[in-house]
């Protein structure tokens, strides 16, 4: 599998996960330097996930807006809102987890946890890889990254059931 594979399955599952709460959001173009996040004030969550070959941090960060929008009668208090944050990040990477298992890629999660305002990104090390990616929507910007380790040649397109091909999935 490309990094363009696994691209689309972070895009396709965060515009999916976004979507089934009623907000639409759209991929920025990677690189595009169009993101007018400050992302001091954006609600972070993230999760540690392991699995051989492919192991690492998410983080999923939105806007208060963005976060209110989703939550419904789960974010009413700022402590609410937090707590939902992190519900989102667990729900993403479920996401992803089912699509990578598609590939023979089992991956394990940790708990979700929310971090402090601007805590975006992990820390990049000179052996790990980050990739960032920027969505808009009505409600505001969405980011999501993954750091960490990952051997792409871990995924096993072979093995990928029919139907399942990235390239079939429909970003607008």
């Amino acid at each position: 599998m490309s990094a363009e594979h696994l691209h689309l399955i972070v895009k396709a599952s965060t515009v999916e996960l976004l979507g089934s709460y009623g907000v639409a959001v759209a991929p920025q173009a990677s690189g595009s330097g169009s993101s007018t996040a400050d992302p001091t004030s954006m609600l972070t969550g993230l999760i540690d996930f392991r699995s051989p070959g492919f192991s690492g941090r998410m983080t999923l960060s939105v806007t208060r807006d963005l976060a209110t929008a989703t939550s419904g009668e789960h974010g009413g208090t700022t402590h609410g809102t937090a707590d939902w944050v992190r519900e989102l990040t667990n729900q993403l990477m479920g996401k992803l987890k089912t699509r990578l298992a598609r590939f023979g890629l089992k991956v394990q999660a940790g708990l979700p946890s929310a971090a402090a305002a601007g805590a975006f990104s992990g820390q990049a090390t000179a052996s790990s890889e980050q990739f960032q990616y920027s969505f808009r929507s009505l409600k505001g910007e969405v980011l999501v990254a993954l750091v960490g380790q990952f051997d792409l040649g871990a995924i096993d397109y072979a093995n990928a059931s029919a139907g399942d091909d990235p390239k079939d999935l429909i970003l607008f």
